[in-house]
């Protein structure tokens, strides 16, 4: 969380927002057999749902002790904690106005037919020399298949962004040049998305 919080910066970008930075334990992941380092869930079932169940619990403290507007509730993460921030909207879409998983090509489960996210706008951002570049475009598509979105036109000033309009929640594909990694840029990318995409009541 402490290394997460230096890296992006949300609270300078986006000052009157409550940002939240959880610390995950150490968990088993494919890449991670001996769960040697901390992170979060890496399937649905996993140690129970300790990291869902855990979210249930943060979010219900922030909403009875802070003044939250429910129709701006966002949820980020990058790599295990983007895979984590697709099983939260799997489980939780309810709570989200939108969302911003990054460089991960898993929400929470293997050889799903259909994903069937709930109706939430989703910014997706890797790079092209990520090594799951190929899986990861390939369930961004998915999702924009599924969310029969318009055909894609640009995002913003980007021209590395694609935008596919949905009334089942836009989705922005951002595929930058680099590869694992967290840039400085991709924090105002976020909270930019974050402010377009208010839930609607």
């Amino acid at each position: 969380a402490e290394n997460f919080y230096q890296r992006v910066p949300i609270y300078k970008t986006w000052p009157e927002a409550i940002v939240v930075f959880p610390q995950g334990l150490k968990s088993k992941a494919p890449y991670d057999i001996h769960a040697e380092r901390t992170g979060w869930q890496y399937s649905f079932g996993d140690y129970g749902d300790r990291d869902i169940k855990f979210f249930d619990k943060m979010h219900n403290h922030f909403m009875n002790t802070h003044a939250i507007d429910i129709t701006k509730v966002h949820s980020m993460g990058s790599s295990n904690g983007g895979q984590f921030t697709y099983m939260l909207l799997k489980k939780r879409g309810h709570i989200f106005a939108s969302v911003a998983p990054a460089m991960t090509a898993s929400i929470g489960r293997q050889g799903y037919l259909n994903i069937d996210l709930p109706d939430v706008p989703i910014l997706h951002i890797t790079g092209r020399e990520e090594r799951s570049y190929s899986n990861q475009k390939a369930l961004v598509m998915k999702i924009v298949d599924e969310r029969a979105s318009q055909p894609p036109k640009q995002w913003r000033d980007f021209t590395i962004a694609q935008h596919y309009e949905s009334p089942k929640g836009d989705v922005v594909w951002y595929v930058h040049s680099q590869g694992h990694r967290w840039r400085t840029k991709d924090t105002s990318l976020v909270v930019d998305f974050f402010k377009s995409y208010p839930k609607h009541q």
